[in-house]
């Protein structure tokens, strides 16, 4: 389940802030975005289960966040601060993201009247997942990603279509170009 927050491709939000990028080429800004799913989930996260393997860590009977920065403190000088770093850098840019996305997804259905009220609520909430317990925060994020994959499928599987007629013509492009 924890894999799912590393990057938006398994739950198909990070659409929403691809869509606002200025790009003469939006089969080159959905390529962007496959290199970004391709470094966040093979690279970083095999360095990450490579560095636990190799150190022995996974036998500490640590998990999560924890786990990571004691292999990387093993092997890495203050190897442990870094990954908290990361890990803190993530948790704020993922707050600025998914209160991004909740503001586009619902000024598109209610319009710009419910992004005030939706700020503040958002904000409050942050409050009571910082306070809250840990289970019961993870299982609630769990069922709101989840909640979003059901709109995003049937909006991908309407768009597949033209998105592979995109492709092919960008492919003739190019071989004309070619020639």
């Amino acid at each position: 389940a924890r894999g799912v927050y590393a990057n938006e491709a398994g739950y198909g939000t990070a659409a929403v802030a691809y869509a606002t990028a200025r790009s003469p080429e939006p089969l080159h800004q959905g390529l962007n975005g496959v290199m970004e799913v391709f470094i966040v989930s093979f690279v970083t996260s095999s360095i990450s289960a490579l560095t636990i393997l190799v150190t022995g860590v996974w036998r500490s009977g640590l998990t999560s966040t924890a786990v990571v920065a004691q292999a990387f403190e093993t092997t890495i000088p203050k190897g442990g601060w870094i990954v908290a770093l990361c890990a803190f850098l993530f948790g704020y840019t993922t707050l600025i993201g998914w209160a991004y996305y909740g503001e586009q997804f619902l000024e598109y259905v209610f319009g710009p009247r419910v992004t005030l009220p939706y700020r503040w609520v958002y904000c409050i909430l942050i409050l009571f997942g910082a306070i809250g317990k840990v289970d019961l925060i993870w299982a609630w994020g769990d069922l709101m990603n989840g909640l979003q994959i059901f709109p995003n499928l049937v909006g991908v599987l309407g768009l597949s279509g033209l998105v592979a007629t995109m492709l092919r013509e960008d492919r003739e492009k190019q071989r004309e170009a070619a020639r």
